[in-house]
């Protein structure tokens, strides 16, 4: 209900979803499952498994479109969560098992990427799946089959990556004696995925090589051109929390409350008062040799697969520290694991009967229902309220969509309304320490609101698709069209044509889509006529951006 139903119905409005539908549509037409090609045939710069599986889709609907494109990631999802609970129950227990899957299919992050058409979530769900057949295999409770499936995909949904992280924690987590079978093991995981980039660099030569090692090699380093996604560590740690938004929201006030705040004021006093004798540097040593043996001591209290999760979160978080380019879904596949110490947390907290949670939770409930309530009422009231360009194009963008909505979307746009309201009268009776169902039916509520309404209204907006249905009607599919400063995947994609991106060596004659704010430095570069022939009637991609399409004309 949460993923399968809205599959299709917002349209691609973003680059990187657009980039990758394009890889899919080229299968079906160029009929060629190793080389593949995206955006003005270039090959595409991921390894092959989301296009695989989402061509094998497109090929059974007849199509390539959004609910074809978007369906691997969803069905990975899923698959992966049923796998989850279905192990993890026999692992740490049936009620960590299934609260683990609630905020997983509720945490930001997760949702997000389980109904994109990304390669992040196929990568992640194999990989995440491939380390859990990794622990089952070292513990003797499988022969190591599911193992290799899952990082066999995971290679191929993204690269070497995904075997580089279970090395690592192989050395972290392995005993001598397990070693070599591990490294056996992952060895065998790379097999299928060397044959098709043996294929490929076959098939593809030196453009192929290329894009392999700018990929894996110069992103990692921080020589790719551009140093694209730069941002620092805390940046990186940091995704995690918001990633796990809005469970976060409830776990870390309590956490500050219950753990932080009644020891902050003994670490201080052991901090300002030295022994005798002391200096500040060996206090800061013995402080610090003090919490590494506490770490020790709740390390070792952790069972078998407590430890392997932290091992692999640690290892995950340490190596996306290290390159430059940093972004949120690199760590997805750590999620499941992180979720595993979120659920215990919980669980252990409502077996105590802790009543600061459940008083987050109503008054998390209450800011969010006023914000919905609030949200609505701006939605109706900004040109009164305010004159700031964009907020009232948002505005406008929702009341237009509210306008035409049936009655079940109206249903489901209102649910967190109802269910807040519901959760609020259950909680003044005889449901105060069951604060973890009322949570996730309010988050699941809005997830739900979300993905049925809110956002493919705003998607359906800014999406190409109609300027697409323009750019056809005015030129015949042999003009050759060329974008300046930007690639416009979504327009390439709904178009059904090629775009060849270019940034200079413009030949008189040539049509040259572009953002109309990019106009000007387009003329700065040809020195000579620029003939508009094309305007988008709405924003394309971002907010308050038209396109156009041009004539370079001779001087």
């Amino acid at each position: 209900m949460l993923f399968i139903p809205w599959l299709g119905s917002k349209r691609f409005h973003t680059r990187g979803e657009a980039r990758e539908a394009l890889v899919i549509q080229s299968i079906l037409e160029d009929k060629d499952w190793v080389l593949l090609e995206g955006y003005g045939g270039e090959l595409a710069s991921k390894p092959p498994l989301l296009h695989w599986i989402g061509g094998i889709v497109s090929e059974l609907a007849g199509e390539v479109n959004e609910f074809t494109s978007r369906s691997p990631s969803a069905f990975v999802s899923i698959a992966f969560l049923i796998l989850w609970f279905l192990i993890l129950q026999k692992l740490v227990g049936e009620r960590v098992a299934i609260l683990s899957i609630f905020i997983l299919l509720t945490s930001v992050e997760w949702f997000r990427l389980s109904t994109a058409c990304r390669v992040d979530m196929v990568h992640s769900g194999f990989l995440a799946a491939g380390l859990l057949g990794l622990y089952l295999f070292l513990e003797g409770q499988s022969k190591g089959l599911f193992a290799v499936l899952g990082l066999s995909g995971a290679f191929l949904a993204k690269g070497p990556v995904a075997i580089i992280i279970p090395s690592l924690v192989v050395l972290f987590y392995c005993k001598k004696f397990q070693l070599k079978s591990a490294f056996i093991l992952i060895a065998v995981s790379c097999i299928l995925p060397l044959l098709w980039y043996l294929s490929a660099a076959k098939e593809g030569g030196s453009e192929f090589l290329s894009i392999f090692f700018s990929e894996n090699f110069s992103r990692f380093t921080g020589t790719l051109d551009g140093h694209p996604h730069k941002a620092s560590v805390f940046y990186l740690w940091f995704s995690v929390v918001v990633g796990f938004l809005p469970w976060t929201l409830l776990i870390i006030p309590e956490y500050l409350h219950h753990s932080v705040l009644p020891r902050s004021s003994k670490y201080k006093r052991d901090f300002l008062i030295l022994s005798a004798g002391e200096s500040v540097f060996a206090r800061l040593k013995r402080l610090f040799l003090d919490a590494y043996k506490n770490f020790k001591e709740s390390y070792g209290e952790l069972n078998n697969f407590k430890k392997y999760s932290l091992i692999v979160i640690l290892v995950t978080l340490s190596f996306y520290s290290l390159p430059e380019g940093k972004r949120s879904v690199y760590v997805l596949a750590a999620y499941p694991f992180i979720s595993v110490f979120l659920s215990s947390y919980l669980l252990q907290l409502q077996s105590r009967g802790h009543k600061l949670l459940g008083s987050i939770v109503i008054c998390l409930t209450l800011v969010l229902l006023a914000v919905f309530l609030s949200g609505f009422g701006y939605i109706f009231l900004a040109p009164l309220l305010t004159s700031d360009p964009k907020l009232l194009f948002f505005a406008e963008v929702y009341r237009k969509g509210l306008e035409g909505l049936s009655l079940i979307q109206s249903l489901l746009l209102l649910s967190p309304l109802v269910t807040g309201a519901w959760i609020i009268l259950k909680w003044s009776q005889s449901y105060r320490r069951s604060f973890i169902p009322f949570a996730f039916y309010f988050f699941y509520s809005w997830f739900l609101s979300v993905s049925a309404v809110l956002a493919p209204i705003y998607g359906n907006a800014i999406s190409a698709v109609g300027f697409s249905a323009a750019i056809n009607r005015e030129f015949s599919q042999e003009i050759q069209l060329y974008s300046f400063n930007y690639e416009f995947y979504g327009v390439s994609f709904y178009a059904d044509r090629d775009i060849i991106s270019k940034e200079n060596n413009f030949l008189a004659g040539d049509l040259v889509i572009l953002y109309e704010s990019d106009l000007q430095r387009l003329r700065d570069i040809w020195h000579g006529e620029v003939e508009t022939l094309l305007r988008s009637q709405k924003s394309i991609e971002h907010p308050m951006q038209y396109v156009i399409v041009v004539r370079l004309k001779s001087v």
